[in-house]
C-alpha cells in the first residue's frame, strides 16, 4: 500500500514540477545557445562558445585579461583573414586580413560608422548616450563633424598651455619631495600617473585647477577615479545587458555612469561655461572649444587646415544642450584618464628596464630644455622631440591601452565575401511560439526553449556567413576567459587575434552578440575611411532618459546626433586648440615635476614611487586642469535590456560631482567674464557660438556629413563631453606612461637619446 502511495505521489510530481523545471531549463538553455551555430552556418571558422558567456570566460574568470584573451583568440586563427567569436551570446567577427580592415575602415566606412553599444540618450542616459562611441548614424556624423576640428593641430596648440601648466604643478611637487628626501622619492606609479592624468584633464578639458598629487583626496580625482572604474560588477552587468538585450536596459533605464558622477562633472562644466559666458572670458581648454562649437554651430579650423575626418554630407547644425556638453566632456575624461595612466605606467616600466633608452631620452629632454633659453616649452618643441615620440609610440605598440575597435554594419556595404549580414529570427520565433503555446501543458517548455533560443540564436551567425570564428559559450560568447579573470581583455582579444592569423577577419562573440574582428588593413581602411559614413556608430546604446550624461558623449551618441556633436567637437582638437590647451597642461605637469624634484632632493637624488598611482594622479591633474578648468559589455550586448532597467554605467554621485565641478567653473567664468586655456573654455565657446571656431586657414578635416543643423547645448551635453574627456584620457594616459616608463627603464640607450632630445628642446 505504501509503495502504491509513493508511486502516485512520484507520478504527480513528475507530471508537474519536474516537467515545469525541464521546460524552463530547456527554454533557458535554448535561448542561451541560439547563436552558437551562427558562424558554422556561414562557413566561418570560430571558437565554440560556452552557454551564456560565449568565448569570454577566460576574461570573465580573470584567467586572462581582455587583451590576453583577444590576443590568444587572434593568434588561434592565423590561417584565416577573419574568424568568429562570441561575447556572451553575441557573435562577433574578428578581422585579421588587412585588406578587409581597410575596406571596412575606409572604402565602406559609411556602412560601419556605428559601435555595438546602444544606449538611449533621450530617456535613459542623456550623458553617456551622447558620446561619439555610443551615438549612431546621422547623429554620430553630425557630432563627429562638429567635434573633429577640436583635435586638429591648431586646437592641440590651443590646449597645450593648459596641459603644460598642469604638468608643471606635478613636476614642482616631485622636485620638492625629492629635495626633502635627498633626491630620492618613492611612489606608486599607477596612483601617481592617475593623479597626473586627472589634473591634466581637469585643466585642459574642464578649465579648472586641481592638484591631485598634493591634495590626495580632492573631489575631482576621487569622482573621476570611481567613474573610470569599469571593472565594478555593476558596470559589468549593465554592459552585459546593453550588449545582449539593449531594450531591457532601456526599460530598466540603466545608466552606464552613475548620476552622482555625471552630475558632478556636469556641475563643474556648467559652472565654468556660465562663468565664462557671464564674464565674457576664455581659456585655452576643451571647454572653450565646446563653447565655440555651441555659439557657432561648429568648431572652426584654421585657414589651410582641412577637416580630413569629415564623414558623409555637410552636417546640419546641432543645437547644443548641457547634456551634449557633458557627454563630450565625459568622453574626453574617460578616454584620457585610464589610457594615459596605463601608458605612463608601462612607459615608466620600460624606461626602468632599458637604462640606455632612458639615458637617451633624458639627453633629448635636457637638450630641449637647454634650447628653450628659459622660455616655457610649447607644442612645437614637443613635436620636435623625435626620440620622445619614438619612445611613446613603442610603449603604445607593446602595451596598447585599448584592445581593439568595434564596428556594426548598419546597411549593405558590398564588402567582399559578404562577411556581415543581418539575420532576423522574429518570423521563425513567432511560428515556434504559436505552435508551442497551443498546448497549455507545454508552457514551461516554451519558456525554457525561448530563453535557450534567444541565448543561442546568434551562435551560427558567422558560420552562415562563411566566416571563420571562435565558437561561443552559452550567454558569455567568447568572453569567458575575461569574465572568469583568466585573462584581461587585452590578453583575450590578443589571443583571439593571433588565433586567426590566416584570415583578414574573423568572428567572435561578446556574450550573445556576434562581433567581427578585422585583421586585414585594407578592410580596416575601407571601414574607417571610404565607408566610414556607414560605420560611424559605436556598439554601446544608452538611453538619454536613463543616463542623460553618459548617453550624451561621443562614444555613445548615434547617427545624426553623433554627426552633429562630432562636427561640433572636432575643432576642439585642432592644432590651434591644442596650443590653446597646452599652457594648462604644462602648468599642471609643472606641479608634478616640481613635486618630483622636491622629493628627489629630499632623498639624495633618488625618488622611488609606484608608477601606476603616480601617472594616474598626473593624468587626473592634467584632465582636471585641461578639461574642467578647476558597465560597457552589457550596453553592447543587450542595450534594450539596460534601457528597460534604466541601467547607468556611471553612478549618479560621480556624475553629480563632475557636473557640479564643470557647471561651477562655467558659471564662474560667465559671471566674471573670465577665461582660461582649457577644454571648458572650448565648450563654452561651442555653446556661445554654436560651434568651435577654427583659426584662419585651418580646415575642419573631421567634418562628418553635410548636415549643418545648429546644436543646442545642454548642461548634460557639457558634462557628457567632459566626462568622455576624463574617461578617455585618465586610464589611457596612466597606462601609456606606465609602459613608457617601463620601456625607458629597460632600454637605457633609448632613455638616453630621449633625454638628449629633451635637453636640446629645453636649450632652444
Amino acid at each position: 500500500m505504501l509503495l502504491k502511495i509513493l508511486s502516485i505521489l512520484t507520478s504527480l510530481i513528475l507530471n508537474q514540477y519536474t516537467i515545469y523545471f525541464i521546460l524552463i531549463f530547456g527554454l533557458a538553455y535554448y535561448l542561451a545557445t541560439i547563436n552558437n551555430d551562427y558562424f558554422e552556418k556561414r562557413g566561418v571558422k570560430y571558437i565554440k562558445p560556452f552557454p551564456l558567456v560565449g568565448n569570454i570566460w577566460p576574461a570573465l574568470s580573470r584567467k586572462q585579461n581582455f587583451f590576453e584573451y583577444y590576443q590568444a583568440t587572434y593568434n588561434a586563427f592565423k590561417d584565416v583573414g577573419f574568424f568568429g567569436t562570441f561575447e556572451f551570446m553575441k557573435p562577433l567577427y574578428i578581422i585579421r586580413d588587412p585588406d578587409l580592415v581597410k575596406q571596412i575602415c575606409i572604402k565602406d566606412f559609411d556602412t560601419f560608422v556605428n559601435h555595438r553599444v546602444t544606449i538611449d540618450d533621450k530617456h535613459v542616459d542623456p550623458i553617456f548616450g551622447r558620446n561619439l562611441f555610443v551615438i549612431k548614424d546621422q547623429r554620430w556624423r553630425e557630432m563627429r563633424n562638429i567635434m573633429s576640428p577640436a583635435f586638429t593641430g591648431t586646437k592641440m596648440r590651443f590646449l597645450f598651455a593648459s596641459i603644460r601648466d598642469s604638468i608643471k604643478n606635478t613636476t614642482k611637487y616631485l622636485m620638492e619631495v625629492a629635495k626633502q628626501n635627498n633626491g630620492i622619492y618613492e611612489f606608486e606609479a599607477k596612483d601617481f600617473f592617475t593623479r597626473c592624468s586627472a589634473d591634466v584633464i581637469a585643466s585642459a578639458a574642464f578649465g579648472i585647477e586641481v592638484n591631485s598629487i598634493r591634495d590626495k583626496d580632492n573631489e575631482f580625482y576621487k569622482t573621476g577615479l570611481q567613474m573610470a572604474d569599469f571593472t565594478k560588477p555593476s558596470r559589468t552587468i549593465k554592459f552585459f545587458i546593453y550588449n545582449t538585450v539593449p531594450q531591457f536596459g532601456k526599460f530598466l533605464k540603466l545608466k552606464i555612469l552613475e548620476n552622482a558622477h555625471t552630475n558632478f562633472f556636469k556641475s563643474c562644466l556648467m559652472e565654468v561655461i556660465n562663468s565664462r559666458e557671464q564674464n565674457n572670458s576664455s581659456r585655452p581648454d576643451f571647454v572653450q572649444i565646446l563653447i565655440q562649437a555651441k555659439k557657432k554651430g561648429k568648431i572652426e579650423t584654421e585657414n589651410g587646415e582641412e577637416n580630413e575626418y569629415s564623414v558623409g554630407k555637410a552636417p546640419s547644425k546641432i543645437e547644443w544642450t548641457d547634456d551634449d556638453f557633458t557627454g563630450q566632456m565625459v568622453v574626453f575624461f574617460l578616454a584620457g584618464f585610464e589610457t594615459a595612466t596605463t601608458l605612463f605606467n608601462f612607459l615608466l616600466y620600460e624606461l626602468a628596464i632599458n637604462q640606455d633608452i632612458q639615458e637617451k631620452l633624458l639627453n633629448e629632454i635636457d637638450d630641449t630644455i637647454e634650447n628653450l633659453d628659459g622660455n616655457p616649452i610649447d607644442y612645437e618643441k614637443i613635436q620636435q622631440m623625435k626620440y620622445l615620440d619614438m619612445v611613446v609610440q613603442e610603449a603604445l605598440r607593446k602595451h596598447p591601452p585599448n584592445v581593439g575597435v568595434d564596428r556594426v554594419c548598419n546597411k549593405p556595404s558590398g564588402l567582399k565575401t559578404k562577411l556581415i549580414t543581418r539575420t532576423m529570427f522574429f518570423s521563425t520565433l513567432s511560428l515556434i511560439v504559436r505552435v508551442l503555446f497551443s498546448q497549455f501543458t507545454s508552457y514551461l517548455i516554451i519558456t525554457f526553449g525561448l530563453v535557450y533560443y534567444l541565448a543561442t540564436k546568434n551562435n551560427e551567425f558567422f558560420e552562415k556567413q562563411g566566416v571563420k570564428y571562435k565558437k561561443p559559450h552559452l550567454l558569455v560568447g567568447n568572453l569567458w576567459p575575461t569574465i572568469s579573470r583568466q585573462k584581461n581583455f587585452f590578453e583575450h582579444y590578443k589571443s583571439l587575434y593571433d588565433e586567426f592569423k590566416d584570415v583578414g577577419f574573423f568572428g567572435t562573440f561578446e556574450f550573445t552578440r556576434p562581433i567581427l574582428i578585422i585583421r586585414d588593413p585594407d578592410i580596416v581602411k575601407q571601414i574607417c575611411i571610404k565607408d566610414f559614413d556607414s560605420f560611424v556608430n559605436h556598439r554601446i546604446i544608452i538611453d538619454l532618459d536613463v543616463d542623460p550624461i553618459f548617453g550624451r558623449n561621443l562614444f555613445v551618441m548615434k547617427d545624426n546626433k553623433w554627426r552633429l556633436m562630432r562636427n561640433m567637437m572636432s575643432p576642439a582638437f585642432t592644432g590651434t586648440k591644442m596650443r590653446f590647451l597646452f599652457s594648462t597642461i604644462r602648468d599642471s605637469m609643472k606641479n608634478t615635476t616640481d613635486y618630483l624634484i622636491e622629493e628627489t632632493e629630499k632623498n639624495n637624488g633618488i625618488y622611488e614611487f609606484e608608477a601606476r598611482d603616480f601617472f594616474t594622479r598626473c593624468g587626473t591633474d592634467i584632465i582636471a586642469s585641461t578639461a574642467f578648468g578647476v558597465e560597457v559589455i552589457l550596453c553592447c550586448t543587450w542595450p534594450n535590456f539596460a534601457k528597460f532597467f534604466k541601467l547607468k554605467l556611471l553612478d549618479n554621485h560621480y556624475i553629480d560631482f563632475f557636473k557640479s565641478c564643470l557647471l561651477g567653473v562655467m558659471r564662474s567664468r560667465e559671471e566674471n567674464k573670465s577665461s582660461r586655456s582649457d577644454f571648458v573654455q572650448i565648450l563654452m565657446e561651442a555653446k556661445a557660438k554654436g560651434k568651435i571656431e577654427l583659426e584662419e586657414g585651418e580646415l575642419n578635416e573631421y567634418i562628418v556629413g553635410n548636415d549643418q543643423s545648429k546644436f543646442e547645448w545642454t548642461e548634460d551635453d557639457f558634462v557628457a563631453q567632459s566626462l568622455v574627456f576624463f574617461l578617455a584620457g585618465f586610464e589611457t594616459v596612466t597606462t601609456l606612461f606606465n609602459f613608457l616608463s617601463y620601456e625607458l627603464a629597460i632600454n637605457p640607450d633609448i632613455q638616453e637619446k630621449l633625454l638628449v632630445e629633451i635637453d636640446d628642446v629645453r636649450k632652444h
